[in-house]
């Protein structure tokens, strides 16, 4: 296995996985007050395992908008966009479904609201990990 494809493997594994996993046990345990035992714990990591293939290989890997144009402006669009449709938006459907499959808990807004705020710094470190790395690499190698 070549140093890209391992890192890229870590990448999903440590901030995809253990973090979807972190993230849907603090909003089940916030959201609810269900007690976080081994099923719970299982269940969390079989809901966070698509979401974060989603986030690794299609958004963190596209770059659309950086493809169409060279501007700072453009890009920083992009990383916000990212954060906003992916990091949040995505965070709050798993959490949802890890509330929905955990607990049999019907949907709220009152749930809705406690997911979002638990959803909002797991998005950011995400979007400053993951795309800060990249935006340095980036500089390295000259290639944005």
């Amino acid at each position: 296995m070549d140093k890209k494809r391992l890192e890229v493997f870590l990448e999903f594994l440590i901030f995809g996985v253990v973090m979807g996993v972190v993230e849907d046990l603090i909003a089940v345990k916030f959201a609810t007050d269900h007690l976080i035992d081994f099923r719970t714990v299982i269940i969390a990591f079989f809901i966070s395992i698509p979401f974060a293939v989603i986030g690794e290989l299609i958004v963190d890997k596209t770059n659309w908008l950086a493809k169409l144009s060279k501007n700072k402006s453009v890009r920083n669009m992009e990383l916000f966009l990212e954060f906003l449709i992916f990091g949040i938006g995505m965070g709050v459907i798993e959490d949802l479904i890890a509330i929905t499959l955990i607990t049999g808990e019907q949907f709220s807004w009152q749930i809705l609201g406690i997911i979002t705020l638990i959803t909002i710094p797991f998005a950011i470190i995400g979007e400053l990990i993951v795309d800060y790395k990249d935006i340095i690499e980036c500089k390295l190698d000259k290639t944005c």
